[in-house]
């Protein structure tokens, strides 16, 4: 059995193509040459002001891969418990729902979890310690057509 060998230079130029190449090549190896359907990548952003024109908070996702992957999502501390942040995750569902996405994945800390799973978010994963002392946590919604 040979030894694997691996080596970085920033000098040499692989050339325009080669990471597209590479992907499609890995793709075709789990897949069996049938990838599955991609969409572009899409950016979220759901907002809304309060009575005074201010912004009351927003929520920010990644549309890849057929899912939305929420990267962050804040209300105003004097605003939350109101369902701002609920009519947050309805509105992204209505929009993903008519592009034929999967579901929404998102990360969340403790004691914002029990927010999402009412929600209807479940949890897929848990992280303890991660990065900090509390627990965090993986967190779905599969979306049924």
């Amino acid at each position: 059995m040979s030894d694997l060998i691996l080596s970085y230079s920033p000098a040499v130029d692989f050339g325009a193509d080669f990471i597209p190449q590479l992907v499609e090549k890995t793709r075709n190896a789990v897949w069996g040459g049938v990838s599955p359907p991609q969409k572009p990548h899409e950016h979220f952003v759901v907002t809304k002001r309060d009575e005074t024109g201010h912004y009351a908070g927003a929520l920010y996702g990644l549309g890849s891969q057929n899912w939305l992957y929420i990267h962050l999502m804040f209300v105003e501390p004097h605003l939350r418990g109101r369902g701002i942040g609920s009519e947050f995750l309805k509105a992204a569902e209505v929009e993903i729902r008519g592009r034929d996405y999967a579901g929404i994945m998102l990360f969340a800390y403790d004691p914002p979890a029990p927010f999402y799973l009412k929600n209807g978010f479940t949890i897929s994963g848990t992280f303890p310690n991660r990065p900090r002392p509390e627990t965090e946590y993986m967190l779905t919604k599969i979306l049924n057509s």
